[in-house]
């Protein structure tokens, strides 16, 4: 597992148009209702180990329909949804 920035930085455009996930929102999830941040944009910092992301967060299938700072990019268990 990997902090957000490490998981999409060899992303073309960052990861702009990625969907990412964090291992702990699998325990919500059900076969028609998942949980992921679809990225927006990325102003990661020069070493790409820190930054700022923005994205649409969908929660149990239930978008929030707007582009919100992502909460917990440090965190190590983020993951890129194929």
């Amino acid at each position: 597992m990997a902090n957000l920035f490490q998981a999409i930085c060899s992303k073309r455009n960052f990861g702009v148009g990625q969907k990412v996930t964090r291992g702990i929102w699998k325990r919500f999830e059900t076969a028609e209702a998942s949980s992921y941040v679809e990225i927006t944009r990325v102003a990661p910092s020069q070493d790409l180990k820190h930054g700022k992301a923005y994205g649409i967060k969908v929660f149990r299938g239930v978008s929030e329909g707007k582009e919100r700072r992502v909460d917990g990019v440090l965190k190590r268990d983020w993951a890129v949804v194929a």
